[in-house]
């Protein structure tokens, strides 16, 4: 089972008057070197949204069960590149498996409006009960612990268990993903989090 992945988190913040707020100056190394000089897109909160970069600003989380991904060329979005994810079988009983990427945003101040992406599916094969597709956004605030959407995209059709710190958002509900055609999402995260949460922090350290 594989699937790729674009994505982009985009700014646009609603400010009230008299704020003032700034895109972050640092975001955390991925472990591919970058195959062309990066520019951030104007409006774009990450690095290398589209992976044309080679990755950079990407990478895995070191904790346990997580997998590592590869940038693929000849199957995108748009552009020529993609983050490849290729799901594999896992040996260990219980042991849960992650295949996923990350990027950090540091002191962002506040949610952007909206984050978007597109994926798509090549093969998919239900190896568990609880396997699907998803993004997740957490904002950790001051003086620690964080705040979490988890948006599901695919696979599931409830949520697959309870988190204090975190809130389900089916994006759409449905056992398995569509195949070989590239699938957009968008939600407007300010809204979600107000929805979900009843408030936007109004202090953010990291995303």
């Amino acid at each position: 089972m594989s699937f790729l992945i674009e994505c982009s988190i985009y700014v646009g913040v609603r400010r009230r008057e008299g704020e003032r707020f700034s895109a972050p100056s640092r975001v955390a190394e991925a472990p591919h070197p970058p195959i062309t000089p990066i520019v951030r897109p104007p409006g774009n909160w990450l690095i290398d949204p589209d992976f044309e970069g080679g990755g950079r600003g990407w990478f895995v989380l070191p904790n346990r069960g997580w997998h590592p991904f590869t940038i693929r060329r000849g199957r995108a979005f748009s552009g020529e590149a993609s983050a490849h994810l290729s799901l594999a079988v896992v040996s260990g009983r219980g042991e849960t498996a992650i295949f996923g990427l990350v990027q950090e945003i540091e002191r962002p101040h506040t949610l952007p409006d909206r984050v978007s992406g597109h994926y798509y599916v090549e093969r998919w094969e239900r190896g568990t009960r609880w396997q699907y597709l998803q993004f997740v956004v957490i904002a950790f605030l001051p003086g620690g612990g964080n705040r979490q959407i988890r948006y599901i995209l695919a696979g599931i059709e409830r949520p697959p268990f309870r988190l204090r710190n975190a809130r389900f958002c089916f994006v759409a509900r449905q056992s398995a993903p569509p195949l070989h055609r590239w699938v957009s999402f968008s939600r407007d995260l300010r809204e979600d989090w107000r929805r979900y949460w009843g408030e936007i922090p109004p202090q953010i350290e990291r995303l």
